[in-house]
C-alpha cells in the first residue's frame, strides 16, 4: 500500500467525540463551576434532608424525590470549602448517574453556556487534592475562570475510613 493510499483511508479523530457541549454554570462561594447538561435530570429548591449517620461531612443528607431516594452532596464541602449559610438562591442539581440519582447542593445556578472541546484546558498539574481529581478541565471565558466538574467522581464515595 502506498503512502498516498494510507493517508486517504484514515478516519478523523474528531468523529469519536462531540466537538461542543452545553454546560450549566453554577456558583459555590465565589467560584464558578460547570456541569455537563447531559448529566442533569432537573434542578430543584433544596428539600428537607435526612442526615445519614457516620457519612462524610460533604454528604448533606438524603431526600425522597417522587419516591426515589437521592443523596445530596454539598458541592462546596466536597471541594474542601467550609460551610456556607443557606440562601434563597441555593439549588440542588439532580444528576442521573450510573448508580442512580444524586444531587449537588450549589449556592446558585447562573445559566447555560456552550463550549467547544478546544476551549477546555486540562486541570493544572499542581492543583491540590481534592480539586484535581474532581475536575475534567478549566475554561477561561469573558474574563472568568470556570472549573468543569467530573460528576462521576464528585458523586463517588471514597472507601471506608476516607473523607
Amino acid at each position: 500500500m502506498s503512502a498516498q493510499t494510507a493517508t486517504t483511508t484514515r478516519q478523523p479523530d474528531e468523529a469519536a467525540a462531540p466537538s461542543s457541549a452545553q454546560w450549566l454554570v453554577c456558583r459555590v462561594a465565589q467560584e464558578h463551576y460547570l456541569i455537563d447538561v447531559s448529566t442533569i435530570k432537573e434542578i430543584i429548591r433544596p428539600p428537607e434532608l435526612t442526615t445519614v449517620p457516620r457519612s462524610p461531612a460533604w454528604l448533606k443528607g438524603i431526600c425522597s424525590l417522587r419516591g426515589v431516594v437521592v443523596a445530596v452532596i454539598d458541592l462546596g464541602r466536597r471541594l474542601g470549602m467550609t460551610d456556607r449559610a443557606p440562601t434563597p438562591k441555593n439549588r440542588v442539581v439532580v444528576l442521573a448517574t450510573a448508580k442512580g440519582l444524586g444531587g449537588l447542593l450549589v449556592d446558585s445556578v447562573q445559566g447555560l453556556i456552550d463550549l467547544e472541546t478546544h476551549q477546555i484546558d486540562p486541570p493544572p498539574p499542581l492543583l491540590a487534592a481534592p480539586h484535581r481529581e474532581l475536575l475534567r478541565g478549566i475554561v477561561h471565558r469573558n474574563g472568568r475562570t470556570f472549573a468543569l466538574l467530573d460528576v462521576s467522581r464528585i458523586v463517588a464515595f471514597p472507601p471506608a475510613g476516607r473523607d
